[in-house]
């Protein structure tokens, strides 16, 4: 069998748990949370509520059922039971060697994982401290130098996993607002446009970017389009009637002399005016 990559060891596969990373925790739990899940719904139900213990009525009215002898267990029961010991399992098997030792004395799943998240989420105070720090890394967010579109808009969808993660309760469209806001001042005629045509309070980041890409994309097609017009005929391109470039004013000023037609042109790279003289 063919051994295991590190892609797969830290997100896992279909029948691998993901590998136990202290530095990623909030990661880690997310997709050990969907490994048990999809394994047997169960199973996580187990890790939320505790394991099953057999249990028989008392004697006496009115008195709590207390846990079965071990000897009087039923078939039912053991299955039951196995529940719990196969959702300890995976969590045991996601643990690193190094890592494993410090938690050898829990005895269920939902010891185990409650553990993992008081060791490595940290107490109340460690918590408000990260969703500070998070809050900060939001209000500054931006792209960074040669950076493209794409990989800022990862970024960003890791900050605000990170923050609703942590607790942070974010509205929409302040989310749409801040990406906007983030941009490069060359989008910001983009930026106001969609601010102005969109529906913030249902769009979702994801079409957001979508539309940006779209935009991205149109103009990449104008500018191939330029770069192989014959030499001198660049200048008299001017793609006005597109959507990207519906702000485009033709501004004309008829004056004595043959006519002298200017394009101030809103660019996503710069601002250039063409112009074009007729009759010379």
């Amino acid at each position: 069998m063919a051994a295991l990559n590190k892609h797969d060891t830290e997100n896992g596969t279909l029948n691998k748990p993901p590998m136990f990373t202290p530095e990623d925790f909030d990661t880690w739990k997310v997709r050990m949370e969907g490994f048990i899940r999809n394994q047997d719904f169960k199973l996580w139900k187990s890790v939320l509520e505790g394991p099953y213990i057999p249990t028989v009525a008392a004697a006496g009215a009115g008195v709590a059922a207390v846990p079965k002898d071990p000897s009087m267990y039923s078939d039912e029961d053991y299955k039951k039971m196995e529940v719990d010991s196969k959702a300890l399992w995976l969590i045991q098997m996601s643990i690193p060697n190094s890592i494993i030792h410090a938690f050898k004395k829990c005895k269920s799943a939902q010891e185990l994982w409650n553990s993992l998240k008081q060791m490595y989420e940290g107490s109340e105070d460690v918590k408000e401290n990260k969703k500070d720090m998070l809050k900060q890394k939001f209000e500054n967010f931006c792209q960074q130098n040669n950076e493209n579109m794409s990989s800022q808009y990862l970024r960003y969808v890791q900050l605000v996993d990170e923050l609703t993660t942590a607790g942070v309760t974010l509205d929409n469209q302040d989310v749409l607002r801040k990406f906007l806001r983030s941009l490069p001042k060359a989008w910001n005629i983009y930026s106001v446009t969609i601010r102005r045509t969109e529906n913030l309070k249902t769009l979702t980041l994801g079409e957001l970017f979508g539309i940006l890409s779209a935009y991205q994309m149109e103009l990449d097609a104008q500018e191939s389009k330029v770069s192989h017009l014959p030499s001198g005929s660049a200048a008299l391109y001017a793609p006005i009637n597109n959507p990207p470039y519906q702000n485009y004013q033709p501004l004309y000023h008829s004056t004595s002399t043959p006519t002298i037609v200017i394009w101030a042109v809103s660019r996503i790279d710069a601002s250039t005016v063409i112009s074009s003289h007729r009759g010379m």
